[in-house]
Parts: C-alpha cells; sequence; structure tokens
C-alpha cells in the first residue's frame, strides 16, 4: 500500500506473535529518524470474543502523562508516532477522536504488549 501512497519503496517488517524474540526497536526508531511512516498491525487478538485491554500512559488536556486503559483491536493498523529508547511505543489509532476502543489520540504501550500484540509493521521508506 505504501508504495502507491508514496511512490517510494517500503519495507514491511513481519514477526510471529508467538515468537520469543521481539521486535528490533532500534530498527523501527532509525525508519521514524529517516522520515519513514510506520504503521503497525495487529492480527486476530481477541480472546474469547473480547479484545486485550491494555494498560498505556497518554497526555492528559494539561499535558501531564496520565494511566489509561484502552482496547487492542484485531485485526487493525495504528500509526507508529515514535518509539522510545526502552523499546515503548507511541501509537494512534485512525478512528481518531471519540472512538469506542481508545478515545482518540496517541498513547504509549510497553514493548512487552507491543511484541505481543503486533505482528507487522509497514515502513513507508520515506516521502518522495
Amino acid at each position: 500500500m505504501f508504495p502507491l501512497l508514496t511512490g517510494q519503496d517500503a519495507t514491511d517488517y513481519h514477526r510471529d506473535v508467538s515468537d520469543a524474540q521481539g521486535w528490533d526497536f532500534d530498527t523501527l526508531r532509525a525508519d521514524l529518524a529517516d522520515g519513514d511512516h510506520l504503521v503497525a498491525s495487529t492480527p486476530v487478538v481477541a480472546v474469547g470474543g473480547e479484545d486485550p485491554q491494555v494498560a498505556v500512559t497518554r497526555h492528559d488536556p494539561s499535558g501531564e502523562l496520565v494511566a489509561d486503559t484502552v482496547s487492542i483491536k484485531g485485526p487493525h493498523s495504528y500509526t507508529v508516532v515514535d518509539v522510545e529508547t526502552d523499546g515503548s511505543v507511541w501509537l494512534i489509532n485512525p478512528w481518531g477522536e471519540g472512538n469506542p476502543a481508545d478515545g482518540g489520540g496517541s498513547f504509549r504501550v510497553s514493548a512487552q504488549d507491543f511484541d505481543r500484540l503486533f505482528h507487522d509493521v509497514a515502513s513507508s521508506g520515506g516521502v518522495g
């Protein structure tokens, strides 16, 4: 999809969520630093018909970081906004503000939850 949108080559990083080896967060962080756009996707993640509830942090209206809980949908894709040095990942749901899964806006998931829930990351290869 990214080659159609950007006119540039794209990279697809894939891993089996049951694999003990997690994501290479340095590679994802480097792609963002190079100006690439990243989209992380989940497989079907519902257990017993319920989407997993994940503890996250996000900014409140005053800019302070606060704890929250969101539903991670699957199969679904999220925009990757940032990857911190500890591997935690800032995401945005494209459903936008007020959506029933996470309410909208960016939120940070732990590296462990990202490893557990996301199986694919597409990197745009930059913009032409």
